[in-house]
Parts: C-alpha cells; sequence; structure tokens
C-alpha cells in the first residue's frame, strides 16, 4: 500500500558522454525513448556565456552536440517536442577537462633511473635520507 502511495521517478530520459577530439567537444545524447524527433540544444559556459553547439542526429535516439574544447563547466538544456505536442525537457551540466599534458602521471622511474646513473646520485627512499650528513663538509673563507 505504501509503495503504490509514493510517486514514481521515471529514469534520466537521456544518457550524456563526452569525447574529445582535436579542437572540439563532442557530447553524445542518447535517448532511452529511442525516438528520431529534433532537439534541440543550449550550452552555456561557467561564466553566463552561450556557446555554439552544433546538433545533429546520428543515429535513432541519438544525437550529437559539437562545441570548441576549452576547458570548464558547462551547462546544457536540451528541449523536444513529444509526438502529443508537448516539450520535454531536461537540463544537465557537464566539465571539460584540461588538456592531457596536466594528467598527473606519476613517477617516471626510468627517466629517474636515467638521471642517477649520469649524475651519480641515488635515489631517496624515506624522508629521514633527505636530512642525512653531507658526505663532504661545507668551507667558509
Amino acid at each position: 500500500m505504501v509503495t503504490i502511495t509514493l510517486p514514481k521517478f521515471e529514469s534520466e530520459p537521456y544518457t550524456l558522454t563526452q569525447e574529445n577530439s582535436g579542437e572540439e567537444t563532442v557530447i553524445i545524447l542518447e535517448s532511452a525513448s529511442q525516438n528520431n524527433l529534433p532537439l534541440s540544444a543550449n550550452v552555456v559556459s561557467e561564466n553566463g556565456q552561450i556557446v555554439d553547439a552544433n546538433t545533429k542526429l546520428v543515429a535513432p535516439g541519438q544525437y550529437e552536440i559539437i562545441i570548441p574544447k576549452q576547458s570548464g563547466m558547462y551547462y546544457i538544456s536540451v528541449k523536444q517536442e513529444n509526438n502529443e505536442g508537448g516539450t520535454n525537457l531536461y537540463q544537465t551540466g557537464f566539465t571539460v577537462p584540461y588538456s592531457e599534458e596536466y594528467l598527473q602521471q606519476g613517477l617516471n622511474k626510468s627517466l629517474i633511473k636515467e638521471l642517477l646513473a649520469v649524475s651519480g646520485g641515488q635515489e631517496l627512499k624515506t624522508e629521514a635520507q633527505a636530512f642525512r650528513d653531507l658526505q663532504t663538509t661545507s668551507r667558509q673563507k
């Protein structure tokens, strides 16, 4: 009896995936209903500027929105008319990450080994080794 009285929530009408290709970011919207009705999308940047977005139908229920690749947060509003003449509205956000050169890759072990071989240095394994006594004493004139 309780479950009948609770409101029923539908799943999201679209799934949004993002691909970065060259100088463009491609947003792929997949419709849960697999309909071929045209839709319009408005993309707004985090500073409130409207972003030029090209929307096209690429498969039944799958739409592609192409925007210039610029890192930041974006807000997207999708409007689609249904078969009954009503309008469906979907709003969500997404983030375009920084360039891949800024990704943290971890240690480059091969470069460290090469530097140690060239310089004759040693790799510090613990924090205490950073404060070890120097091999040569300092001199002062």
